[in-house]
């Protein structure tokens, strides 16, 4: 049984139709993932520019607190000192009482 002519057309145009519809869905999808490339691309760049400004802080307020921190350690250990210096005088003294006592 013989197809005919006419029939034969429309599926060749049918087959024509599918194939542009699949190539602009093709065409489109490459232009939707270059534009998300584009985006993220964008959104990289900002994070690292973000991520190095963090970093510079931290490195100045570390550096910072470290000054403050050894400043602070060296009055401690230099109180602490005194304190003890302090407390030397007041053991002599409890000492000789007991001393003049026996």
């Amino acid at each position: 049984m013989d197809v005919p002519v006419w029939l034969q057309w429309i599926e060749y145009i049918a087959s024509i139709i599918r194939d542009v519809i699949f190539i602009l869905f093709l065409v489109i999808l490459i232009v939707i993932a270059l534009l998300l490339y584009s985006k993220v691309k964008k959104l990289m760049a900002t994070v690292d520019r973000t991520t190095k400004k963090v970093g510079e802080t931290v490195a100045t307020l570390q550096k910072t607190i470290a000054a403050t921190a050894a400043a602070g350690a060296g009055t401690a250990f230099t109180a602490g000192k005194f304190a003890a210096f302090m407390r030397g005088f007041s053991m002599g003294r409890r000492k000789k009482k007991d001393r003049d006592e026996n």
